[in-house]
């Protein structure tokens, strides 16, 4: 089609889009910027709101102080085929706005561009039609059946024909021409849908409609052809709107049902190669506490009051139990050995000589373990969770500082820029990261969670730290065989030898909660038992109270940190799903249903319900070969990650957004890869179900029109969404929308690590520009923007679409995350209105 053909259908289509809006449409554009639509292959015309006539004008040729939005034809036919998101076409510059401001008024840009979208979609379905684009074809995805046959007033014969397509269903009633229409003469293309193909005339009453029935039901399955489509669809009240949303939901659907393909060739060297990888990357990174400078000083800090209180061995004995908990066991062995010492500049002398060279040399007295097992237990127990607290302050302090030192000497001695100063602060990580993730090691319970929510998160953790960070996710120290033991027989009532054949007490994984171990049932199934750590109940109970109440006496000065201890709450009124392990094992039987019935790849884990307590229970032993996210592992066998996590964003999403019921503690090391040397795919595999959120009838409302909301780039449907989910800040009164910029921002699409760290780069960037904007203009609030509401839900969802970036960032993929989140609250208000639908037929 030469330019000026396809000018005057684009002139024309600009003039119905304007002509056919809705009152919806029409109140969304009330007010809105004037537009100048610049079509590279045809030309430029300009959209104005009219306040007189409350309608858009349309005039040729650009406007000054119109906003500028340069596109193709393509894009609007995309645009109105759901093949392109509004949200993804604004943001990664498929609409190219003329604009050079800075981010934030990048934003405002954007919002007064977003406002034409219902017209600029309306021009892509009509130049979709104009141009004679070939409909979207449903293969095998469009279902028709005849409910009734009725006589109307006027005498003629109608059928009530029930529509379905993917989530999308309707009804539409037609006649025996209109349907015979349809079908074309005895050599169409569905005639042959029927071995007897279409009914004759002659053909009346029950039989009839039978007959059409059984033809529109084959016709329906068989319409699979552009001829066929344009014929039937029609009829079937089949509009490129319903066929364009129930094409995105099969694909979705068939989404779910995809396999990941990876190299099956030499499956079983690859798999030593792998084993060989990973042992080899756990040697390079370990974990386990080394003495070092901080200890030598830890233990000179400890001696001094200890000299100090010489003449009250009585007291300094109290003294060396209380701090020795806090300290490594060499330190604690020296403070007891300096407070039962009669001499004490002797042992100060022998002190100063084993740190002055190297006490490794040295061997812990005899009554270091007892220096130990009086710190973890028996009446110090009381204290030491506030000396939990202390420790994490102390430890985050020192890093902190370190970084903060870094920083200075890099500024103002190296003055390091580019790959030196990547690599100046690669060494930094290096050294900061394996001290932190011991001392959150040792510390266990919900310090634990912190650390492995942050290896999931590629997209904000420096390598290194994601490497150390990793180790926090299955391997951790496990109980002694003796505690597993006890656990394990108090759960099940029996004896651990009369419930298995065989049971391994050498864990296989060990993290913050529970243990699992490898065991083997009378029957001879090979069975894995998770059995919860001892005491795990108290300490993170006690963690996430003693939590609360700091933060809660830090909002007494600023009230930041009031949503500090929200979260906290949330996290509380939570915890007993994770350490009930009855819950792990009923949600981990909900989703597998779930995933079931969409015939999903992906799966759970197998149970067996009569052996499941509060504190262990059994499943089916499952061969895993590698974590979702380990790079290395993948590259070996040959894994496309590109499907790896376009199926596990998939997976995620329709949690969340279509069930209401999601993992709430993601991490890799919860979703693992089993291969099939057979056919030559992976699954995923679904694990540790113990913490999971149900977001409420609201609550799931409220999430899926957000997701619309942000997909169709509609401003003011996101405010209302976040108001309605219970979001709120001080600045809501004034400028609402910027709560949709810092929503769109995280839940955006997923991109690779360099480019995520480079949009987190900017998007602060902007928030500085805007705060200094706010400062000049008199409207910025005392102590900025502050979330003053932020509901349960928010935290749980944002961890999971935050798992889903992560991965994606480690793995190098981009994904049109938005565009994902929106199918799926697509199906899942579907699925909805077929219950309300099946419940009001009943």
């Amino acid at each position: 089609m030469d330019a000026q053909t396809l000018a005057a259908k684009a002139a024309q289509a600009l003039t119905d889009a304007t002509a056919g809006l809705s009152n919806q449409e029409t109140e969304r554009l009330a007010g809105a910027t004037s537009l100048t639509l610049a079509l590279e292959d045809a030309g430029s015309w300009t959209l104005r709101w009219d306040q007189a006539t409350s309608r858009p004008q349309l005039i040729n040729g650009e406007e000054d102080g119109a906003i500028k939005v340069t596109t193709t034809t393509t894009t609007l036919v995309a645009l109105a085929s759901k093949k392109l998101s509004p949200f993804t076409a604004l943001v990664h510059g498929k609409l190219k706005l003329g604009d050079g401001a800075q981010q934030h008024a990048r934003d405002t840009v954007r919002d007064a561009a977003a406002r034409w979208m219902p017209v600029l979609m309306r021009v892509g379905a009509t130049l979709r039609d104009l141009v004679d684009a070939p409909p979207t074809l449903l293969a095998g995805g469009l279902k028709a059946r005849v409910t009734a046959a009725r006589i109307r007033p006027d005498g003629v014969t109608v059928y009530d024909i029930a529509v379905s397509a993917g989530a999308e269903a309707w009804t539409v009633t037609k006649r025996y021409s209109e349907l015979r229409a349809a079908a074309g003469v005895s050599s169409g293309p569905l005639a042959c849908a029927m071995d007897d193909g279409f009914p004759a005339r002659s053909v009346g009453g029950t039989a009839r409609k039978q007959a059409l029935d059984a033809w529109l039901r084959a016709a329906a399955k068989a319409c699979t052809t552009e001829r066929a489509a344009r014929m039937l669809y029609p009829v079937l009240g089949a509009t490129p709107a319903r066929v364009d949303a129930a094409a995105a939901d099969l694909a979705a659907g068939a989404e779910l049902r995809a396999t990941i393909p990876f190299a099956a060739a030499g499956f079983a060297a690859r798999l030593r190669q792998g084993a060989q990888l990973r042992a080899a990357l756990k040697r390079a990174k370990p974990t386990k506490p080394r003495y070092g400078l901080g200890d030598a000083c830890a233990a000179v800090l400890y001696a001094l009051p200890l000299y100090l209180l010489s003449a009250w061995p009585r007291l300094a004995l109290c003294y060396a139990f209380l701090v020795g908990f806090a300290a490594r066991p060499m330190v604690a062995a020296l403070a007891l050995a300096l407070a039962l010492a009669d001499d004490y500049e002797f042992m100060m002398d022998v002190a100063a000589a084993a740190l002055a060279s190297d006490y490794r040399w040295m061997r812990p007295p005899p009554l270091s373990p007892l220096v130990i097992a009086a710190v973890n237990g028996g009446i110090l127990r009381a204290w030491s969770g506030w000396m939990r607290a202390v420790t994490v302050y102390c430890v985050a302090g020192a890093a902190i500082v370190y970084y903060l030192v870094a920083k200075l000497v890099n500024k103002y001695v190296l003055r390091l820029e580019g790959s030196d100063a990547d690599a100046f602060w690669e060494r930094r990580h290096t050294v900061a990261a394996p001290f932190v993730v011991s001392r959150l090691a040792a510390l266990g319970s919900l310090y634990v969670k912190l650390g492995q929510y942050i290896s999931a998160r590629a997209d904000l953790a420096p390598p290194a730290w994601k490497g150390f960070l990793e180790a926090l996710q299955d391997d951790l120290d496990a109980d002694a065989p003796r505690v597993v033991r006890r656990t394990v027989e108090r759960a099940f009532g029996k004896k651990v030898e009369e419930v298995f054949a065989s049971f391994e007490w050498a864990p296989v994984a060990s993290a913050s909660i529970a243990q699992v171990h490898r065991a083997e049932l009378k029957d001879g199934s090979a069975v894995a038992v998770k059995v919860r750590h001892a005491h795990i109940v108290g300490v993170f109970c006690g963690d996430l109270s003693r939590a609360i109440k700091i933060f809660d006496f830090c909002a007494r000065f600023n009230e930041v940190f009031k949503v500090q201890a929200d979260i906290c709450r949330a996290w509380e009124r939570e915890a007993h799903k994770e350490l009930d392990l009855t819950y792990e094992v009923a949600a981990t039987t909900e989703v597998g249903r779930f995933l079931a019935s969409k015939r999903a790849s992906s799966r759970t884990v197998s149970l067996v319900p009569e052996l499941s307590a509060p504190s262990a229970f059994v499943m089916g032993w499952e061969q895993l070969h590698c974590k979702v996210d380990d790079k290395d592992a993948l590259a070996v066998h040959g894994v496309d990650a590109t499907a790896l996590a376009r199926h596990f964003a998939h997976v995620m999403c329709a949690q969340i957004f279509e069930l209401g019921f999601f993992n709430a503690d993601p991490h890799p090391g919860n979703v693992a890869l089993r291969f099939d040397e057979s056919t030559g795919t992976a699954r995923l595999l679904l694990l540790d179900w113990g913490w999971t959120h149900r977001l409420t009838t609201a609550e799931l409302r409220g999430w899926r029109d957000l997701a619309l909301a942000l997909y169709d780039s509609d401003v003011e449907r996101a405010s209302k969404a976040l108001a309605a989910l219970g979001y709120k800040t001080n600045q809501d009164g004034r400028d609402a929308a910027r709560n949709v910029h810092f929503m769109a921002f995280i839940l955006r699409d997923a991109s690779d690590q360099e480019t995520a760290r480079r949009e987190t780069k900017e998007r602060m960037t902007a928030i500085r520009d805007r705060m200094k904007a706010d400062k000049a203009a008199g409207v910025r609030e005392k102590g900025g923007r502050k979330i003053q509401g932020l509901p349960d839900s928010f935290m749980f969802v944002i961890r999971c679409i935050g798992m889903i970036r992560g991965t994606c960032a480690h793995l190098g993929v981009s994904l049109p995350l938005v565009d994902i989140m929106a199918t799926y609250a697509r199906r899942g208000d579907a699925r909805d209105r077929r219950r309300m639908r099946r419940r009001a037929t009943q």
